[in-house]
């Protein structure tokens, strides 16, 4: 692992946080780490020390290296990525908090279009129904 610094609070959005829960081993390892968490809308804040720190990224990528599942393995690694970068300052600093408040929605098309169709409604009239 790298040297990380210090930079305020850890944000992972709550999908992140679910997947991780969901495959990490064993399975009440970061419950004291959650259990004090503030969850903001999409985003869950970690308040951590070093030590509780250096404990979470090596559950993070111990987790991202041995999920079961694919596309677990690839978005816990890809969490431990972005959050790593921005403790050890190789990307700007405040990047790892910001990135999850700015996750791209998975929608279909005709989802896209349904939603477009209510904003514009909303807008138009001021009111949803």
């Amino acid at each position: 692992m790298s040297a990380r610094r210090s930079s305020g609070p850890i944000h992972v959005t709550l999908s992140e946080r679910d997947m991780l829960l969901a495959h990490v081993q064993p399975s009440d390892a970061l419950d004291e780490v959650f259990r004090q968490a503030r969850v903001t809308g999409p985003l869950v804040s970690l308040d951590l020390d070093e030590p509780e720190l250096d404990e979470f990224m090596a559950c993070l990528e111990q987790t991202a290296n041995s999920a079961q599942h694919d596309d677990a393995m690839d978005r816990l690694g890809e969490t431990f990525r972005r959050i790593n970068a921005g403790l050890s300052g190789t990307v700007d600093p405040g990047w790892h908090m910001l990135r999850p408040a700015c996750i791209r929605a998975i929608y279909t098309p005709k989802q896209g279009q349904y939603l477009a169709f209510i904003l514009a409604y909303t807008r138009l009239h001021r009111r949803a129904g």
